[in-house]
């Protein structure tokens, strides 16, 4: 092949007669080889630079470096960002602590705002000089340490000797933190817009009919900024973001806080008092990213992103913070960006809905989605400053907003180089905590002016009249069709441009006809020369057309071709299935998710095909080793995790239960209201139905119930007393389910109302009296009675003792913290399957109990994070490692024997405990690591030790099993001396990871000490 394609091994070239190797054995037989290599094209080799071999680090192979030399444009100097990894560096810290400490009381008299850039100047250039030093001495200790490991692994080569390989591995182990610190960083940056200039018009607010706030809510908004609402907003942001023109980050100000913190509100207090922050803290860098799938060579196609200074967002966090709890007061239920509990999902469905039911009621109407022409960038500050007025905001606030914003500047940063600082006129910052809710104020007018303008004429459902949607910048009119009606949106929307600055970009606007404008478009709205479709078109990610059967093919189809891909980039690493469900969850399904809550399910063919493509990817490509219905349960009995695809879906779907249920407001819950008006609406959530007793025309609506009812419905068993009349499959007259609106709304619910304290059903006067009913048909009375089941009649008396079941669940569902994962682990209780594998294992050992089996499931989990291990210890479960008594029943091994006795059928039991040559290696095990005199069992070792899951122990075990079977694949005898040096390596690196990233490990080092009798050596 090499030949055939002109392919040449780039290091033996460069290195003719060297002698190297890429792999060593872990064990003492000394097998080197040089399994690692670059093939390079021949006409490539000259473009070839630093192709050598280092030393590779918790693994037994080296690695290979290559270097090509490829032409590229010169990259500028960028700018200085704070190195968050000296915040672990004790020195450091003091170091800091000292100069702030130092420098507050020298300028103790200096103005607060001059006081705190001064102190971060200085910071700036003592961290530059401490990282500069840092850096050296790290360079001078790492090729120190690469020339040790590289002469000893010379060393190894010549002669095999314990002596130096326990010498390797404790150098590798050094190198570790080297090689860790330079992988160590994520730079994410914030965004931004570009700005231009606009026109003002203050006439666009006069008579409009809009909620102020009231003067409390308005004095909350107002004053100087506090210690604790600013430590607030510093403690939301997220670590290891990109910093601003002075390279702090939020990292360094949380470390600093207790001594930095006055100093930072004072200057930004001082600010306010003065009317503008500082130069450098009004600061922003703006970067550029192309969007996706657009043409490179077109200024318009790339996004700017401004990243600003960490002193900055803090103010403007607080202040944000003010907004959010008062602007819920002033938006309407048409918005719901930035809104809390309120969800993008909302929009689409309730455009989508609006078109079914413009189509099923062949109502006429239009759907017009406008696009604001770069909306962020071209907002004018004194619109701003009009809205925050004309809502009712007070002088404090407003001049908040002024003080983040006058003297904004920026410079935009393009591979590394920068351009001069200018001046900002106009727009917010996307990147600013501020922006949003700036916008949505400043849009939420468009709004007002819209709903109240009886000359626009919106769509009809119900008794409601729906004119538009919004979510931030995205706005959808729903229009009657009229020439006049959309004659007079374009002109409100003229205004709105001339006041706020904001004009739509006619060339992407859509107009789409609905209902029986489908096939007979008016002639005046082709005269208006704009874009009118059937579709597709595409709102804040979903494509649609007015065929509700088109939503299948435009977004299912493409995301699952997109899956394929990204599970196509991943199939070649070596990940164990553990590693590759992570991979499902993160990457794959999660571009399904948001189709899955807002749009009707996709077929069943659909959901095959994606669960055969998930576990041909767990599995690698071969067959499945363990049921799919196992696979899908909880760690604790067995499983993966796995998700099961159904439910999975379904759960989503009953998200829309809570949402339905909860006290905001929403225009999507019309097209609900309308469904289950019938079935009084949100009660019907508590009643025990059969989801095949449920016929509802609106395909989305009624597929949320049926997933609802399916685990909801239930067969009582007692406590009838107690169960629900009304949409209980159970009662039926005419075979048909049961609800009387006018018994509903008189308090009459459950069939203990029919009845009185003696058993017996109520006098119809008797039972009208009690709820306070008028005259109705004796009949509607005497059937309710008659078709409650004969069982609940004679024994209900003894058995209403309870609440409901179905109330009890309902409740759970609408306070839990995630209600999709509630919903989806009762749909696991009825599909996941308990393991086959504990079958097989009472052969070995009686009477294990189903917690038994939940604890030897769980010890790998709470043990170790290695999911080689993890992944190991479960194939041991299962009984699916592969053993040459397993591996000879499908053909891949000569023989069933022992690889090590080779006297013995090598089953899962004879090669961890019956083997003598593992016998003997666990008593060595034993002697050596063991507090005291202590025999591990034949069950310890198989499947776990003791009731504490997260038991010294059961680490050891884990490990020592992983070893035997790693000399079983190297066939080779497994010794005592080798596991002790690598069991030794694995503690240093978890010790090291532990300290490094502050996380809490599974290993509890204490106790590992005390279980633990050569704890001096194992632990330094």
């Amino acid at each position: 092949m090499m030949t055939f394609h002109d392919l040449i091994d780039i290091w033996r070239e460069r290195n003719p007669l060297s002698k190297h190797f890429t792999w060593s054995s872990n064990v003492t037989h000394g097998i080197h080889c040089r399994l690692d290599f670059f093939l390079v094209s021949r006409n490539l080799a000259n473009s070839t630079s630093n192709v050598r071999i280092s030393p590779g680090i918790q693994s037994d192979h080296s690695f290979v470096h290559l270097k090509f030399s490829i032409h590229s444009a010169k990259r500028g100097p960028g700018y200085w960002k704070f190195n968050n990894s000296l915040l672990d560096d004790v020195v450091f810290v003091e170091l800091i602590t000292k100069l702030i400490s130092t420098e507050l009381s020298s300028n103790n008299n200096t103005n607060s705002t001059i006081q705190w850039e001064l102190l971060k100047f200085k910071i700036r250039s003592v961290s530059m000089k401490y990282s500069k030093d840092k850096a050296k001495e790290r360079r001078l200790k790492e090729t120190d340490l690469l020339s040790k490991i590289s002469d000893l692994e010379c060393q190894l080569f010549q002669n095999e000797c314990p002596n130096i390989r326990a010498k390797l591995r404790n150098a590798q182990t050094e190198l570790l933190t080297f090689y860790d610190y330079k992988l160590k960083g994520t730079i994410i940056r914030s965004r931004a817009r570009w700005v231009e200039e606009g026109e003002k018009n203050t006439s666009f607010f006069n008579e409009l009919d809009h909620p102020q706030l009231t003067l409390d809510d308005s004095s909350s908004c107002d004053g100087p900024l506090d210690l604790e609402e600013c430590f607030s907003a510093l403690s939301s942001m997220k670590n290891d973001k990109a910093p601003g023109s002075d390279g702090l980050t939020a990292n360094f100000y949380k470390k600093f806080w207790h001594i930095i913190g006055q100093v930072v509100i004072n200057s930004l207090n001082s600010g306010f008092q003065e009317g503008a922050l500082t130069a450098e803290q009004s600061r922003g860098i703006i970067t550029v990213i192309l969007k996706p799938g657009k043409d490179s060579t077109l200024l318009k196609n790339y996004r700017p992103i401004t990243l600003l200074n960490t002193d900055y967002k803090i103010g403007a966090k607080a202040i944000a913070a003010r907004l959010k709890c008062v602007i819920h007061k002033i938006i309407g239920p048409n918005q719901t960006g930035f809104m809390k509990g309120k969800f993008i999902g909302e929009n689409i469905r309730f455009v989508l809905d609006l078109i079914d039911y413009a189509s099923n009621h062949n109502i006429p109407g239009l759907l017009f989605l406008i696009d604001f022409e770069k909306a962020f960038d071209k907002l004018e500050w004194n619109f701003i400053d009009y809205t925050l007025s004309f809502f009712s905001f007070g002088n404090s606030l407003r001049e908040w907003i002024n003080v983040f914003y006058k003297r904004g500047n920026a410079c935009v940063c393009n591979n590394g180089f920068s351009t001069g600082f200018f001046n900002i006129q106009r727009g917010v910052r996307q990147g600013c905590p501020l922006s949003p809710y700036l916008f949505i104020l400043c849009v939420e007018v468009l709004a007002l002016k819209v709903i109240s303008n009886v000359n626009i004429k919106g769509i009809r459902v119900g008794n409601n009249v729906i004119k538009l949607s919004q979510y931030a910048d995205d706005t959808t009119f729903f229009l009657d069709g009229s020439r006049d009606s959309f004659e007079e949106t374009l002109s409100v929307l003229d205004d709105f441009r001339l006041a706020s600055g904001l004009a739509i970009n006619i060339s992407k606007c859509n107009i789409m006809p609905l209902g029986s404008f489908i096939n007979n478009l008016p002639t005046c709205i082709n005269d208006l020369a704009l874009n009118v479709t059937t579709g597709p078109v595409t709102m804040l990610g979903v494509s649609f057309t007015q065929n509700r059967d088109d939503l299948f093919r435009l977004n299912y189809q493409p995301k699952l071709s997109r899956l394929k891909k990204c599970l196509r980039v991943w199939s070649g690493r070596d990940l164990t299935p553990i590693g590759r469900n992570i991979i499902v969850k993160t990457f794959a399904l999660s571009q399904l998710v948001f189709l899955f809550l807002v749009l009707p399910n996709p077929p069943i063919g659909f959901i095959k095909e994606l669960e055969s493509i998930i576990f041909d990817f767990i599995w690698g490509g071969s067959s499945d080793k363990v049921k799919r219905s196992s696979m899908i349960n909880r760690l604790a009995d067995g499983g993966l995790k796995v998700i099961h695809i159904n439910s999975f879906i379904n759960s989503l779907k009953c998200t829309w239960i809570k949402r339905y249920c909860n006290d905001i407001h929403g225009p999507w819950k019309i097209f609900f209201d309308l469904e289950l008006y019938k079935l009084g609406k949100q009660f019907l959530f508590q009643c025990n139905c059969n989801k095949r007793d449920i016929s509802i025309p609106n395909n989305f609506v009624s597929q949320i119930i049926k997933a609802w009812c399916e685990i909801s419905f239930n067969n009582p068993t007692d406590n009838y007393g107690n169960q629900f009349l009304w949409n209980n499959s159970y009662i039926r007259i005419n075979n048909q389910i049961v609800f009387y609106k006018f018994l509903y709304e008189a308090n009459v619910k459950y069939v203990r109302d029919l009845y009185g304290e003696n058993g017996r059903p109520l006098t119809f006067h008797f039972f009208r009296t009690k709820f306070n009913l008028p005259m109705f048909p004796f009949t509607i009375y005497t059937g309710l009675i008659n078709a409650i089941p004969l069982e609940w009649r004679r024994d209900y008396v003894q058995n209403c003792n309870f609440p409901n079941c179905n109330e009890i669940w309902l409740d759970k569902v609408l306070h839990s913290n995630s209600t999709s994962q509630c919903v989806y682990s009762r749909y696991l209780d009825k599909v996941a399957q308990i393991p086959t594998a504990s079958r097989k294992w009472a052969n070995v050992f009686n009477n294990l109990t189903t917690e038994d089996w939940n604890r030897f499931y769980s010890i790998p989990w709470a043990t170790v994070s290695e999911s080689k291990i993890q992944y190991f210890q479960f194939r041991v479960l299962h009984r699916i490692i592969g053993t040459n008594k397993l591996l000879h029943t499908i053909g891949k091994s000569d023989s069933p024997n022992c690889t090590f006795c080779d006297t013995h059928i090598e089953s899962i039991e004879h090669l961890f405990w019956e083997c003598s040559v593992t016998s003997t290696f666990i008593l060595g095990v034993e002697a050596m690591l063991l507090n005291k005199q202590f025999f591990f069992s034949k069950k310890d070792i198989l499947l776990g030790f003791g009731v504490d899951v997260a038991h010294p122990y059961n680490f050891l075990i884990l490990y020592m099993k992983h070893f035997i079977f790693q000399c079983k694949l190297n066939k080779c005898i497994p010794v005592v001396e080798d596991f002790f040096y690598k069991f030794k390596f694995t503690i240093s690196v978890k010790k090291y990871t532990q300290h490094r990233y502050r996380s809490k490990s599974k290993v509890n080092f204490m106790q590992l000490k005390q279980a633990f009798r050569t704890c001096d050596s194992l632990f330094h």
